[in-house]
């Protein structure tokens, strides 16, 4: 096993402390290069494009006026960049039928920064600069070997950050 490139788009989250009662979703996709060091351990590159933003104005007043009141939002696009280990539930193998598919864990670190002259802005007309973080990614997912060296893979990452800064 020489190591595998590969691409993957998925779903981007945030809630937090602006509009807290809702979830926004966007579009986040990025690039790796992963090198199994055995049939149960993986180390993986990643670069992801991950897009965030909230707004306090779409909070019903019904939930809470408060909120909906202070008319803060921010909309910034991040990069980031982490070094990640996968270990895998069961034996897995690139092109061997037997074993072609593993549940696996991951878990690493990882810096977020804000592509270039990404803000965070609130409506009072006060703009701050979104920060560069620390993150430890974790996630839980699957992979499948469908051919050869092509796999498919899905998977469900959270990341934990050394600042509250986010948003």
């Amino acid at each position: 096993n020489k190591g595998e490139f590969g691409v993957f788009a998925g779903q981007a989250s945030y809630n937090g402390d602006i509009a807290p009662n809702l979830q926004f979703l966007s579009l986040n996709f990025g690039g790796f290069y992963k090198r199994q060091l055995n049939d149960y351990v993986g180390l993986r590159l990643n670069y992801e494009i991950v897009p965030l933003g909230a707004d306090d104005a779409l909070t019903s007043n019904t939930v809470n006026s408060y909120v909906r009141g202070r008319s803060l939002f921010f909309q910034t696009t991040y990069q980031d960049i982490s070094l990640m280990t996968e270990i895998y539930f069961l034996k897995f193998i690139n092109g061997n039928k037997k074993y072609r598919f593993s549940p696996y864990l991951g878990f690493g670190v990882g810096y977020l920064s804000p592509l270039k002259d990404a803000s965070n802005y609130k409506i009072s007309g006060v703009s701050t600069i979104a920060p560069n973080m620390i993150t430890m990614p974790l996630n839980i997912g699957f992979k499948y070997n469908v051919v050869g060296s092509f796999n498919v893979f899905g998977e469900c990452t959270y990341r934990f950050t050394n600042s509250d800064q986010l948003d």
